[in-house]
């Protein structure tokens, strides 16, 4: 079961170029990663349903995962739609750290979803999602398997148009 815990403003910055995000993302700021999953590059996240623009407004809203309950990326997806939600995928997250890293929970990944035709597929072949976690050895920025169940480690990101 998700659970809405806030909201924060997001706004896209004048230079984002949405075809070099994660490329430029990963040349600033990989080194700031104890793990960064070297298939999160733009070539592997180019489908993304909801393409972000240089001065977009946006509102940001983390739903977490209750205790003892585990969530399928259908039933985030479901919540997505009925908030209405834009689709950024790994670019949305790149920037929520970024320009908001405190807002992602000490101790929990926050996860971005796109449709499941847009996302990467791995070598054997599953689709996979991305993720930047907040543990204590630092930050991650890694990729969860669609398909497959998420505990309350975890947190969805909700992008809508403020």
């Amino acid at each position: 079961m998700l659970v809405f815990e806030k909201t924060f403003p997001l706004v896209v910055p004048k230079k984002y170029v949405h075809d070099t995000q994660l490329d430029s993302f990963r040349r600033k700021h990989s080194r700031e990663f104890f793990l960064y999953n070297d298939a999160i590059t733009d070539e592997n996240f180019c489908r993304v349903t909801d393409p972000l623009r240089p001065g977009q407004k946006l509102e940001v809203k983390l739903f977490g995962v209750c205790e003892r309950t585990r969530v399928f990326p259908s039933e985030a997806r479901a919540l997505l739609r009925k908030e209405n939600a834009l689709l950024v995928g790994a670019q949305g997250v790149s920037l929520v750290y970024e320009l908001a890293k405190e807002e992602i929970p000490y101790g929990r990944w926050a996860i971005s979803f796109d449709k499941k035709l847009a996302l990467w597929k791995d070598p054997e072949g599953n689709c996979r999602f991305p993720g930047i976690g907040h543990v204590d050895i630092g930050y991650g920025f890694d990729l969860g398997y669609d398909g497959w169940p998420f505990n309350c480690g975890r947190c969805v990101l909700c992008f809508r148009a403020a």
